[in-house]
């Protein structure tokens, strides 16, 4: 944990924030600057965990000419694991969705797809199953492209094909049945296909807009119930799209990663509102993603230090008082690097500036120039 804790916590801080530089959480200007970033890792460790993330061991790779060759070799056993715990973790009700969802993506790749119909068009597909009421993902497969066929959600056979051509007027339905299984056409402003297992061939009135006023015609349960329950999916993309982890020149398997890392945190959400003790609490996503990043931060190695660094912000309140650095035993008038000059330095050069002072706050257990530094430190939140 002590190497993961940490960048993941950033992670989902940065997907709060909406940042398309991860790494403006370590920035001066205050405009995109954050407080937490620096106290829990250094940037350039951040950076470093970040290019250095991977999931497979490349010497198991096959290669494109061979037939058991997988696309998503680099992503397969992250995606798998997350696939099993999804749905073990959650007792959905009777009714699910399938349904297609997206990861954005611009990059090359030969399964990116282009999706009309989805605010993000261009990117990987996903086959996703997913529980209508809540939006929990419960499996999902990635699509790698027509000629994998072992990567089909299914392959439908057997379908009555004189239903499928057979021509109906407005309002029309045919359906056929083999075993449990029903199939259904009928024909609205256009041909609607469907089939089911629970369902017969059942029409139910329903209210519909029109231009005139609302309108009461028969619609088929199954198709009924379709609207209903279709949105699951979506529902699930919609809450995932609030926080995404915008970072551009990205491999298509990292920004994979990370898209699964935020379904799994949509999906921890989900599983925390239904298991909850207090039931009326109005716990939002953005405040679940907080304090999931706090308790990340807990379990990094670099919490004590961000622990005490967090301890210092009462540096603007209190009684300070400044002291002479106190003797060792290797220097019996140590000097260290000022703090307050030290950043003005690195705000105006880029480097941190090395004037040092023989003063310190004992209580910040900060050094500190006695002159203008030691007033700044106590009376500035920004300095």
């Amino acid at each position: 944990m002590p190497n993961t804790a940490s960048p993941v916590n950033l992670v989902a801080v940065n997907n709060r924030k909406n940042l398309n530089r991860p790494k403006d959480f370590w920035s001066q200007n205050t405009v995109v600057q954050s407080s937490f970033a620096p106290k829990v890792m250094p940037r350039d460790r951040f950076l470093s965990i970040l290019s250095m993330l991977h999931l497979v061991d490349n010497s198991k790779y096959v290669p494109r000419e061979n037939i058991n060759h997988d696309r998503l070799f680099k992503i397969r056993p992250f995606s798998d694991f997350l696939s099993k715990q999804c749905s073990k973790f959650y007792k959905p009700a009777q009714n699910l969705t399938v349904d297609e969802g997206i990861c954005p993506f611009r990059g090359r790749i030969s399964f990116r797809v282009y999706m009309k119909n989805k605010p993000q068009k261009y990117g990987m597909k996903l086959y996703i199953l997913s529980d209508p009421e809540t939006g929990y993902t419960l499996n999902f497969e990635i699509y790698s492209g027509k000629e994998q066929q072992d990567n089909s959600i299914c392959a439908l056979k057997n379908l009555p094909k004189d239903l499928i051509k057979q021509k109906l007027l407005k309002g029309e339905i045919t359906f056929a049945r083999c075993g449990p299984q029903m199939f259904l056409k009928w024909k609205d402003t256009r041909a609607v296909l469907v089939m089911s297992t629970v369902h017969n061939a059942d029409l139910a009135p329903v209210t519909v807009r029109s231009k005139v006023g609302p309108l009461e015609k028969f619609k088929p349960q199954v198709i009924i119930d379709y609207n209903k329950y279709k949105t699951g999916v979506d529902h699930g993309d919609q809450m995932i799209a609030y926080y995404p982890f915008n970072r551009k020149t990205m491999k298509w398997w990292k920004k994979m990663f990370f898209h699964l890392f935020m379904v799994s945190t949509v999906n921890s959400f989900i599983l925390h509102k239904k298991t909850k003790k207090v039931k009326n609490e109005n716990l939002r996503l953005r405040n679940f993603m907080i304090n999931l990043a706090s308790q990340l931060a807990n379990q990094s190695d670099s919490y004590p230090r961000f622990h005490e660094v967090s301890d210092s912000e009462n540096r603007l309140k209190g009684r300070h008082f400044i002291s002479k650095i106190p003797p060792t035993l290797s220097k019996a008038h140590p000097r260290r690097v000022c703090k307050v000059c030290a950043e003005k330095a690195k705000r105006s050069t880029g480097n941190r500036g090395r004037k040092e002072t023989s003063y310190y706050c004992s209580s910040c257990n900060t050094p500190l120039c006695v002159d203008e530094c030691f007033e700044i430190y106590h009376t500035k939140q920004n300095y």
